[in-house]
């Protein structure tokens, strides 16, 4: 998946997303067990990208966790970005 940014920048990646349609139909995101330890949904594995030329920054994202953090998340059961972080906006 690739999504092109209006300022020329582009993100490279991965997207999964949990969904369901229901016995009437409808589109639904799944958040059924949302409470519940490792829930996890709408997971973004990706590179960004500033301008054609220049080279990739790790840019991953995620509805209660983010996936391939490393030590960003000190979390047991969810996300706890480490205190370490905290003077870039964590």
């Amino acid at each position: 998946m690739e999504l092109l940014q209006k300022d020329g920048s582009r993100f490279v990646g991965e997207m999964a997303l949990d969904w369901y349609i229901d016995r009437l139909g409808r589109l639904s995101y799944v958040c059924i067990e949302a409470e519940a330890d490792g829930y996890r949904n709408n997971q973004y594995r990706t590179m960004w990208y500033a301008d054609p030329a220049a080279k990739g920054q790790i840019a991953n994202w995620g509805e209660s966790r983010i996936l391939d953090s490393g030590d960003l998340d000190i979390g047991a059961a969810e996300f706890a970005p480490d205190p370490k972080y905290r003077s870039q906006g964590w």
